[in-house]
């Protein structure tokens, strides 16, 4: 009866997968998504208001509306582009979106800015809306 040979196994080791983190190019592109997002809907909310007999007391309901979509657009994409890491990318799109207008906003108006604590509740929005749309950009790889 012949013999055969013993068969050699060899384990296949997979690099171990790389963890996620934060991504310059991500965030920078999620951010850049949700501002061209939130124009683009502010210029037809704009239209819309001027067209229609709307009352001007929604348009701050329209511009909380929108910016809280335009950052969990922009928070799910970055956290996409990085391949994970949602809570941190996400939440820095909503920081830096906030940063940007708040920026804007101090530039435009004329009165100067005072800090109070409903001031906060835009930016704290933001964050929160960046957050969530990072980690649901994660879940939905």
């Amino acid at each position: 009866m012949p013999t055969r040979k013993p068969t050699r196994r060899t384990s296949a080791k997979a690099a171990p997968p790389t963890k996620p983190g934060f991504s310059l190019y991500a965030v920078l592109s999620g951010l850049g998504f949700a501002l061209i997002f939130a124009l683009v809907a502010f210029l037809g909310w704009s239209l819309l208001f001027t067209l229609t007999s709307l009352p001007d007391q929604y348009m701050t309901y329209a511009a909380y509306g929108t910016s809280f979509i335009a950052v969990f657009l922009g928070g799910r994409l970055a956290a996409r582009r990085a391949g994970g890491g949602g809570l941190l990318n996400g939440g820095v799109v909503g920081v830096g979106y906030a940063l940007l207008l708040g920026a804007l906003a101090g530039l435009t108006t004329s009165t100067p800015l005072g800090f109070s604590m409903k001031g906060l509740i835009r930016p704290l929005v933001d964050v929160v809306a960046g957050v969530l749309g990072g980690i649901m950009g994660n879940n939905g790889r």
